[in-house]
């Protein structure tokens, strides 16, 4: 996490000495490559306003969903690169925390808490020289905050520990399944991998001219094929660790991606692999998927999963999620004659897949599409029948 906050820092430093600032900027604006290199997105409105010398009502920006990561002072007046520093701080925290600042407060109350310099409580899940960084970067008065290049050689600093305690833990774990080795083995006991043996995966070479966009609104099947790749990707099951299916989420194609998301819907369904979701930071993906995944079946998938976070664990806010809901297309003709065919003729895993789309496209559009191609009436054998189900 630090690394990629320090390299976000880096990208603001280098902006900010381009006399452009940001002025919105919050989590979902830090890109992540498939070089794992962290960049900044959405600066081109504050290149325009900057070569214009426009500038923008506060209250329009406070209406555009950037609340929660603003500085005080941008509620009267057009932001600064101290403003920028204070977001960049409401970054951490987001990061942090796995979830948007006030995450459960209405627009009205995160306005109040901005007004008078409240910043989520944050001190339990940070180390005190992190804690006592962000507090100097959210200091009210503008002119106390660190410049950005003191943040910078301090996140710096938290990136080096965090890799060399990545590499302590690495030595004692196996390459291949991932499973912990005690200090006095030699094998893994596991997959029987003798210590030190290299991973297939650790020698894979790198991803040229591919970048995958883990926070941006571009969708994950622009993603260019990878050319001559002499690699056959496993396939995809509900016993793959969520960290591979959020992958598969955000860099496969759409078949992958739909296929990963209707995987990840089975296994939320259970509180416990809904936590770790929650806990790697899961519903940033689901967003992002929620938002622009090119299959209406895995746009539908995703809201589940989100609907689940929404309403049984209360992680997700409930504003967001029916806004999110409103974005669902209605259902196609042809996708409504592929459901029939694949209830009527299909295989086990055909129906089921089939059986789950419905269910989403039943409680996300209120649609009445479904009686009238006669689905309900093949849905219901089915679920009676274990074998089909």
């Amino acid at each position: 996490m630090w690394r990629l906050l320090y390299q976000a820092a880096l990208g603001l430093d280098y902006v900010l000495k381009k006399r452009v600032v940001h002025g919105g900027l919050k989590l979902n604006n830090i890109l992540i490559g498939a070089d794992g290199q962290a960049k900044l997105s959405d600066y081109g409105v504050s290149i325009l306003r900057s070569c214009f010398n426009l500038s923008r009502d506060p209250l329009s920006r406070s209406a555009s969903g950037e609340l929660r990561w603003y500085a005080p002072e941008c509620l009267v007046r057009e932001p600064t690169v101290a403003s920028d520093v204070y977001s960049f701080a409401m970054c951490m925290i987001e990061a942090a925390l796995g979830q948007p600042p006030f995450a459960f407060l209405s627009d009205d109350d995160v306005r109040d808490n901005v007004r008078k310099g409240i910043i989520p409580d944050h001190k339990e899940d940070m180390a005190s020289d992190v804690s006592e960084l962000i507090v100097s970067m959210t200091n009210f008065e503008p002119r106390k905050r660190p410049p950005l290049q003191c943040v910078i050689d301090k996140l710096k600093a938290f990136a080096d520990t965090e890799l060399k305690d990545e590499e302590q833990a690495k030595e004692r774990c196996c390459g291949v399944c991932s499973a912990s080795i005690l200090d006095s083995s030699r094998f893994c006991s596991q997959c029987g991998t003798q210590v030190g043996e290299a991973s297939h995966i650790d020698n894979e070479p790198p991803i040229d001219n591919e970048v995958v966009y883990a926070y941006s609104t571009e969708s994950a099947s622009s993603t260019p094929p990878r050319p001559d790749s002499q690699i056959i990707a496993p396939a995809l099951s509900k016993d793959m660790p969520i960290l591979e299916l959020l992958e598969v989420i955000q860099t496969g194609d759409t078949a992958n991606c739909e296929q990963a998301l209707l995987l990840l819907l089975q296994v939320c369904i259970d509180e416990e692999p809904r936590k770790l979701l929650y806990d790697v930071n899961g519903i940033v993906v689901l967003v992002e998927a929620a938002k622009t995944c090119p299959s209406n079946f895995g746009h539908l998938c995703a809201l589940k999963c989100l609907n689940l976070f929404a309403n049984l664990d209360s992680k997700f806010p409930r504003q967001e999620y029916e806004a999110l809901r409103k974005s669902v297309r209605n259902v196609s003709t042809h996708e409504l004659l592929s459901l029939t065919t694949a209830l009527k003729s299909g295989n086990s895993d055909d129906k089921l897949k089939a059986v789950m789309c419905c269910a989403c496209i039943a409680w996300a559009t209120d649609s009445e599409e479904l009686d009238d191609f006669r689905i309900v009436a093949l849905i219901i054998p089915l679920l009676r029948n274990t074998n089909a189900r």
